[in-house]
């Protein structure tokens, strides 16, 4: 048996456990059930038995069918503006990065330093275009847009995508 399949049956069992047995001395139903619910999530993420985004919609099928939460709280949680602006965020990096204009950017930062100055005029150069990026758009996004330039110039290569130079720090 794979630990895909010792994780699918041990999450979900855990869950059924605590479900059955008495939460412990001065801790509340809810919560027992809450901690069940964790032991299930943990064990599918470590091993991966189904996708990630699967087991984080866990607890949005779970809590209201175990009666911890109604579907409304368990809804909000997942429906925060802080989400969507991550969310919006990884959407504008993902379009810079798609119609080339990160390429372009470090193409001009490294135009515009050349060999001049070195290791610091070079870092400097990021900073400010790092700055500069961060008034028109979010954080997030600036900074899904500079990894990939500065791993690539630091490199010597082209440009990567976000995900390759996240992956890879």
């Amino acid at each position: 048996m794979t630990a895909r399949r010792i994780g699918l049956l041990l999450g979900p069992a855990a869950f059924a456990l605590t479900a059955l047995l008495l939460p412990p001395a001065g801790m509340a139903p809810g919560a027992w059930l809450v901690a069940g619910l964790v032991v299930w999530m943990a064990a599918w993420w470590m091993t991966e038995a189904v996708p990630l985004a699967v087991t984080a919609l866990l607890p949005f099928v779970v809590l209201p069918l175990s009666g911890v939460a109604d579907a409304q709280a368990t809804a909000s949680t997942y429906y925060s503006p802080i989400l969507f602006l991550l969310l919006g965020g990884a959407f504008i990096a993902l379009a810079i990065e798609r119609t080339g204009l990160h390429r372009r950017l470090s193409l001009a930062i490294l135009r515009t330093v050349g060999g001049r100055g070195g290791a610091g005029t070079l870092l400097l150069a990021f900073m400010i275009s790092a700055a500069l990026l961060s008034m028109l758009i979010s954080n997030t996004s600036t900074a899904l847009i500079m990894m990939p330039m500065a791993l690539a110039v630091l490199q010597g290569g082209a440009p990567r995508s976000s995900s390759a130079a996240i992956a890879q720090t």
